[in-house]
């Protein structure tokens, strides 16, 4: 009876039932996410190490995001993409193992990642067809050996993870979103509060340009009021400029028909300028 094969059976098994079990929360955060993935990582292969490493906005390096079992003094790389071993998994999309990945660096000549050691193991994370970053396990414990049912394992968890990754940063970026506009809903009502409580026209255009101007990238704003005895459009209050801007805003005619105020006035719609 082969004792050692059965030994890997039920480990096989075990795994699977934690891999079909996984059910990574979005809500925590991306921090609390990148973590959970790498101690899971961890657990489930029985690795001494564990680390996470996800492409730039750009795709050109990649950048560890969490890690277990790592020295302290280990800080953490950019790995351009196509160097190195995880460098490679991310350009190529395909896997990386071996049993001596400190021989195998040093045959190579490669000198990133130094800091592996013993039996290791690279994936790529996978959203469809497109890599978002790697996972890597190294060092399993008592000096066992990563096989490639074991790659096939951590395959599969990588793209479990790698989907968690893309939901909670959709999640993230909605939530800022509806933040956001809570901010905006927020700001016309203490404008509307504001109007309805003081009729002073100097304290109501401040409140309004100043709500504008904190709830929009914008550094520089200005109101241009018409002026009912001469018809012309008149600069009433501007933020962020000098003096003498301020001065060269008021020789504006927008009635002349030139500058964006006038185009405003006579299509009656917003103008971004910022295209």
């Amino acid at each position: 009876m082969n004792t050692s094969h059965n030994n890997d059976s039920e480990i096989d098994q075990v795994r699977l039932a934690k891999l079909s079990s996984l059910n990574f929360s979005i809500r925590e955060g991306l921090e609390s996410l990148y973590q959970a993935i790498v101690r899971t990582t961890a657990e489930i292969f029985e690795a001494q190490i564990s680390a996470l490493m996800l492409l730039s906005e750009d795709d050109c390096h990649l950048e560890m995001v969490a890690a277990v079992g790592l020295p302290e003094d280990i800080s953490p790389e950019k790995i351009p993409r196509g160097q190195g071993i995880s460098g490679k998994v991310a350009d190529s999309g395909k896997p990386f193992i071996t049993a001596d990945v400190a021989r195998y660096l040093s045959e190579q000549g490669i000198e990133v990642e130094r800091y592996y050691q013993a039996a290791f193991a690279s994936v790529p994370m996978m959203v469809g067809e497109r890599v978002i970053g790697v996972l890597n396990i190294c060092d399993p414990r008592d000096g066992a050996v990563i096989t490639d049912h074991d790659l096939d394992l951590l395959s599969i968890m990588a793209n479990q993870a790698a989907v968690a990754i893309e939901n909670a940063q959709l999640y993230s970026l909605t939530d800022k979103r509806f933040q956001e506009r809570i901010e905006k809903l927020t700001a016309l009502q203490r404008i509307s509060q504001e109007l309805t409580a003081n009729l002073e026209k100097g304290r109501a255009l401040d409140l309004v340009l100043s709500e504008c101007l904190r709830l929009t990238p914008a550094t520089h704003g200005n109101i241009a009021m018409r002026n009912e005895a001469t018809g012309d459009y008149q600069i009433a209050l501007a933020h962020g400029y000098t003096s003498e801007e301020v001065d060269q805003l008021k020789t504006v005619r927008p009635e002349s028909g030139i500058g964006v105020i006038a185009q405003v006035l006579k299509e009656c719609t917003p103008q971004d300028c910022s295209r």
